[in-house]
C-alpha cells in the first residue's frame, strides 16, 4: 500500500482578475480524524486527494499534540472540548468566505467530536453539512468495553 500524496500545502494563487482560478467559490471540506489520526493518516490523505482532484478545498483538523502540533499547554486533546474545532471552523470560513459550502467530515472518535460540535452550535453552526463515519454513540460504554476486553 502506497500512501497517496495529498496537496495540503499547495494553494492556488490569485490571477490578474483577482479570482482564484480553480477554487473560486469551491466547497471546503474540513476533515476531523479519529482518536490517533491526523492529516498524515492514510484515510485522511486518500479523502483529501480524491476531493482536491475534484476541485474541493480540503482542510484537516489536527488535534493538540498530533499532526506536528506542538503541545504548548498542559491541556491535551479531549473529545469533550470542542473549542479547538470551533476556532478552526471559524478560521476556514473567514479564509474562504465565497465557498459554496463548508462541510465537516469526521471519522471514528473525530465524528463523535464533530457531532458534539454541531449539536452545540445548533442553528448558528457555520458548517453547511456534516458527515460522521463510524461514529461511536456512547463513548462511556465503548471505553468500558475496551477496558474489560481480552484483546
Amino acid at each position: 500500500w502506497v500512501h497517496p500524496v495529498a496537496p495540503y500545502t499547495s494553494e492556488q494563487t490569485s490571477i490578474e482578475d483577482g479570482s482564484d482560478s480553480v477554487y473560486e467559490g469551491a466547497p471546503v471540506v474540513i476533515c476531523v480524524p479519529g482518536l490517533t489520526g491526523d492529516s498524515n493518516a492514510p484515510y485522511i490523505m486518500t479523502l483529501a486527494l480524491h476531493l482536491s482532484q475534484r476541485g474541493v478545498r480540503v482542510a484537516c483538523f489536527n488535534p493538540r499534540g498530533r499532526g506536528g502540533n506542538e503541545l504548548k499547554s498542559p491541556f491535551l486533546y479531549s473529545a469533550g472540548y470542542t473549542e479547538d474545532l470551533r476556532r478552526i471552523v471559524q478560521h476556514v470560513c473567514d479564509r474562504y468566505p465565497n465557498a459554496t459550502a463548508t462541510i465537516g467530515v469526521g471519522f471514528s472518535l473525530g465524528s463523535n467530536y464533530l457531532a458534539k460540535f454541531v449539536g452545540e452550535e445548533g442553528d448558528a453552526c457555520l458548517l453547511s453539512a456534516a458527515v460522521m463515519a463510524g461514529c461511536p454513540l456512547d463513548c462511556l460504554s465503548m471505553s468500558n468495553h475496551f477496558h474489560h476486553s481480552t484483546m
